[in-house]
């Protein structure tokens, strides 16, 4: 889940992925800046085994390219998360 494109920052997106682990189960890959991500994990109880963190160091922004920058920003969290 790319935890960096929403407008909101990282939190929501965080605070999501870990609401499916608890009500779902699910399993889930948080795409992102770790240390962002991390300090959001640290405040929060859940199973650490349902979640794993990838980095990515870019993020494709509203005003970029989006064909242009899928091709071009490998390190992307949309890219990577993809």
């Amino acid at each position: 889940m790319d935890t960096m494109s929403g407008e909101l920052g990282v939190e929501p997106a965080v605070s999501g992925a870990l609401a499916a682990v608890r009500e779902f189960g699910a399993r889930v890959i948080l795409v992102g800046d770790p240390d962002k991500i991390e300090s959001i994990l640290e405040k929060n109880s859940y199973d650490r085994d349902m979640v794993e963190i990838e980095e990515a160091s870019d993020v494709i922004g509203m005003s970029d390219s989006p064909s242009q920058s899928v091709r071009t920003r490998k390190d992307s969290s949309v890219v990577v998360a993809a």
